[in-house]
C-alpha cells in the first residue's frame, strides 16, 4: 500500500475537512514525511503528539509557508518546522502539554469548598483534595485550608493531613486577582501535579532543537482552556510578593516573578519568542496566545511575518520583558 492510499490509525481522532486536507500531503515533498508518521501512530499519546505538530504545519500551510519538516540542526538535533514564506524565514519547536488523564472524569466538589471562597484575599488558590474523603475529613480539610489561605503569602503551599497522618489535599495561593475575594482553581483528581515544572521542561527540551543564529519560536499546545496561566508562569517565573518595591496605587503589596522562570534572569536570550495554542483538532482556526522578550531584538521581516501568523490583535499586551 502507498502512502498515499495509507489510512490514519486513529482517523476518528480529526474532523473531515482536516483529515481531507492531510490526506492531501502524500504528494507533498515538505509534507509527506509528516502524514506518513501520522500514519503509523496508534497510540492514542503518540498520535495526538503528532497531530499538534500537524495543526501547526496545517496553519502555516494555509497562510501561504513553505514548510520542511524535522530539519537537521549542527548539533544533530532536529528542528520541528523551517518556515518560508516571501523569502523570509524561521524555525518552528512544538511540544503538546500532556493532559493530567487520557479519559476525562466527572469530578464531585463538595458545597464546603464554597467557604473558600468567601475569603477576602486578592488571590488565585489551587486546590486539591482526595476524592474519597469523608465528610468529616473533607471539613477538616476546609478548615485547614481558610487558615492556610487567610495567613499565607503568594506562592506558599500547604500540604493538609488528618490526625493519622493521611494527606487529605493540598492548596497552593498561585497569582494575585483582581477581585477582593480568593478565586479557586481545582486541582486533578488523580491528584497534584507540578504543571508549571512539566511544562518548563518542554520549554528547555525545545531549546535544546533550536537552530544555532536563527529565529526559533516554541510553541506549545494544550488540551486545557485555562492552561495559559501555567505556560506563562513557566516563561516569566511563579508569582511573588516584592517587598523591595512599591506597591500599585490602592494596593498594599507590589507583586513580581520569582527567578525560577524559563526567561529568568535574562537566560536563553536566543529564545525571542514562544506561544500557547489550545489543542483542538475540530477549531475552524488555530488561536495563538504569544509572549515576546522586548529586551531581545528580531529583524522587521521576521517581526512582521510573526505577527501576521501567530499574534492575536491585541497582541501589543502580550510583549514582556522576559
Amino acid at each position: 500500500m502507498t502512502p498515499r492510499s495509507e489510512p490514519l490509525a486513529l482517523e476518528d481522532r480529526m474532523p473531515a475537512e482536516l483529515l481531507k486536507r492531510v490526506n492531501g500531503w502524500s504528494s507533498r515533498v515538505g509534507l509527506a514525511p509528516l502524514r506518513q508518521r501520522l500514519c503509523v501512530q496508534k497510540n492514542v499519546k503518540q498520535f495526538d503528539d503528532t497531530l499538534a505538530e500537524v495543526l501547526i504545519a496545517d496553519h502555516l500551510d494555509r497562510q501561504g509557508c513553505a514548510l520542511r519538516w524535522e530539519v537537521p540542526t549542527p548539533t544533530g538535533r532536529q528542528c520541528d518546522f523551517e518556515v518560508t514564506r516571501d523569502g523570509v524565514h524561521f524555525y518552528v519547536h512544538v511540544k503538546r502539554i500532556r493532559p493530567h488523564t487520557d479519559q476525562p472524569r466527572q469530578l464531585k466538589i463538595s458545597s464546603r469548598l464554597r467557604v473558600l471562597e468567601q475569603i477576602r484575599r486578592p488571590y488565585v488558590v489551587r486546590i486539591w483534595w482526595d476524592e474519597n474523603l469523608s465528610d468529616g475529613q473533607m471539613q477538616k480539610y476546609v478548615t485547614e485550608a481558610s487558615h492556610f489561605i487567610e495567613g499565607s503569602r503568594l506562592g506558599e503551599e500547604s500540604v493538609i493531613h488528618d490526625t493519622n497522618q493521611r494527606r487529605l489535599g493540598t492548596v497552593h495561593i498561585v497569582a494575585p486577582d483582581p477581585g477582593p475575594n480568593v478565586s479557586l482553581v481545582i486541582g486533578m483528581p488523580n491528584g497534584p501535579i507540578d504543571r508549571v515544572g512539566y511544562i518548563r521542561k518542554l520549554l528547555i527540551k525545545a531549546h535544546r532543537q533550536f537552530m544555532p543564529r536563527e529565529t526559533n519560536v516554541i510553541l506549545l499546545a494544550s488540551s486545557e482552556r485555562d492552561g495559559f496561566d501555567d505556560f506563562e508562569q513557566a516563561l516569566l517565573g511563579s508569582h511573588v510578593e516584592r517587598w523591595d518595591a512599591h506597591p500599585p496605587s490602592g494596593q498594599r503589596i507590589a507583586h513580581g516573578r520569582a527567578m525560577d522562570g524559563f526567561w529568568s534572569a535574562r537566560r536563553r536570550r536566543d529564545a525571542r519568542c514562544a506561544g500557547w495554542f489550545e489543542f483542538d483538532p475540530h477549531a475552524v482556526q488555530q488561536e495563538f496566545k504569544l509572549l515576546h522578550r522586548s529586551e531581545t531584538k528580531m529583524t522587521p521581516a521576521v517581526a512582521h511575518l510573526l505577527e501576521s501568523l501567530f499574534d492575536e490583535p491585541d497582541a501589543a499586551s502580550r510583549r514582556t520583558a522576559g
